[in-house]
């Protein structure tokens, strides 16, 4: 016996087995599939970094691990701390900047706004 479908619009996916038996399945067209519902909006914030650049080969800069802050003033003061440390083979240049992101799906803003810069950076945070 075939149930009736919910409106004229409704179609059988295709049939599943149960432990129950098979069964026919009907759900309407106008109902979005789970992969097919809206998107939530992006959770966007604001990421405050301090990126330190050491020496590389030949005239070139090699980054250092970058630190996260929780704020502005933080990255400020990690940032200048860090500048006291400059040697001639040793690290070149530091920058602390801060950028809107949405950290869950690794979405990162392309222009950062510079909190504090000294020494060689990269052509990337040149004003």
């Amino acid at each position: 016996m075939r149930p009736e479908p919910l409106h004229r619009f409704a179609v059988p996916l295709p049939i599943r087995q149960r432990r129950t038996g098979r069964r026919r399945i009907w759900r309407s067209v106008l109902d979005p599939a789970p992969e097919q519902a809206p998107v939530p909006p992006m959770a966007t914030e604001t990421v405050f970094i301090v990126q330190a650049y050491a020496r590389g080969r030949g005239a070139g800069l090699k980054a250092e691990p970058q630190v996260g802050c929780k704020d502005a003033a933080e990255a400020r003061r990690k940032a200048e701390r860090l500048a006291t440390t400059f040697s001639e083979k040793g690290r070149q240049g530091v920058v602390a900047f801060s950028v809107s992101a949405d950290t869950e799906m690794g979405d990162y803003d392309e222009t950062p706004t510079i909190l504090f810069r000294a020494g060689s950076l990269p052509e990337s945070f040149d004003v």
